[in-house]
């Protein structure tokens, strides 16, 4: 059983972070984009890593991930992006069907059709440096070290894709041949539930893999647990408006969306953040977006944020509670 820490999170969420430079462009905009934010001092990485693979942009939905080193250590980082602002990236995050997991082992363990695909579309991807794929990648680093120690890393949609890569990693790690012990860790951030209550259930049991959750953060209520979003007043309760019933009758459309795919649940191995209340005067919209960034999880973890997409408005209004 891996125990969580705090300054390893706070590593591993800036990672993710990173994985949204440059966002939209292409990739040779991307990769040096990465490069240069991993070479930041001022963040929680300390610019102690660097880029070894990739990034590569997988088969479907513009799905992206990268693989970092820790320069003193040689410990591996697969980084997964999260949702983007395209279509396709949206459409992914709809849930609309589920699939047999096929990485847990014989488990009879169901995800979304959609994430699956999408970590299925980027296993086969090679790196245009290397010419490998992320499996022969990690089968090679894996051969080449004295005990082999990998995390793997995601935010929002990145997040429920790290749930499913984690377990694919698990599968593979027999097949990797190292002179010392294999340690795969995950630490995934905000995110909706990939799978049904056996995947949760199989993901907590190995004990190593931390859903890292904002208490007023509505995405982590996707998408077992929409019905309870309005109930617990997250991101904050909702306003008597127009604004606030079609946010209600919104709300009530999802769930049913989510219960005609299947059933959902959250990994039990979750560890809930201190929280910031912003003021109504933001408004309901504006707050679940705020409550969401990785810049406002990364100052909920006590870690500097990034340059990369908006600051946080959390440090105006208070520190951590709860």
């Amino acid at each position: 059983m891996a125990v969580y820490n705090l300054e390893t999170a706070q590593t591993q969420l800036t990672l993710a972070a990173i994985a949204n430079a440059a966002v939209g462009q292409k990739m040779s905009v991307v990769k040096p984009a990465i490069e240069a934010e991993l070479a930041k001092t001022a963040y929680a990485t300390r610019g102690e890593w660097s880029l070894v693979w990739g990034p590569v942009v997988g088969t479907v939905d513009q799905n992206m991930l990268y693989v970092a080193r820790q320069k003193a250590t040689g410990f591996l980082s697969v980084v997964l992006r999260g949702t983007i602002y395209t279509v396709d990236s949206f459409w992914e995050d709809v849930p609309k069907s589920q699939s047999p997991c096929p990485y847990t082992q014989g488990a009879e363990t169901a995800v979304s059709s959609d994430f699956l695909e999408a970590v299925n579309g980027m296993l086969g991807v090679a790196d245009d440096i290397s010419g490998l794929t992320l499996p022969a990648f990690l089968s090679a680093a894996a051969s080449a070290a004295h005990g082999f120690n990998l995390f793997v890393t995601g935010h929002s949609q990145g997040a429920a894709l790290v749930q499913i890569l984690y377990a694919w990693a698990l599968q593979q790690a027999p097949t990797w041949s190292n002179s010392g012990g294999t340690s795969i860790i995950a630490y995934a951030s905000a995110p909706p539930s990939p799978g049904d209550p056996a995947f949760a259930a199989w993901i907590a049991a190995t004990g190593a893999s931390f859903q890292i959750i904002n208490p007023l953060d509505t995405i982590p209520y996707w998408y077992g647990r929409i019905d309870q979003l309005i109930p617990d007043k997250v991101p904050e309760a909702l306003p008597d408006t127009i604004e606030g019933a079609l946010i209600r009758d919104g709300t009530r459309l999802w769930a049913d969306q989510a219960r005609a795919a299947g059933a959902w649940q959250q990994a039990e191995t979750l560890v809930r953040l201190g929280s910031v209340q912003l003021p109504p005067t933001i408004g309901f919209v504006d707050q679940a977006k705020n409550q969401h960034t990785h810049n406002s999880y990364l100052y909920l973890m006590g870690a500097p944020q990034t340059d990369i997409g908006p600051a946080s408005l959390l440090p105006a209004y208070g520190s951590p509670t709860g």
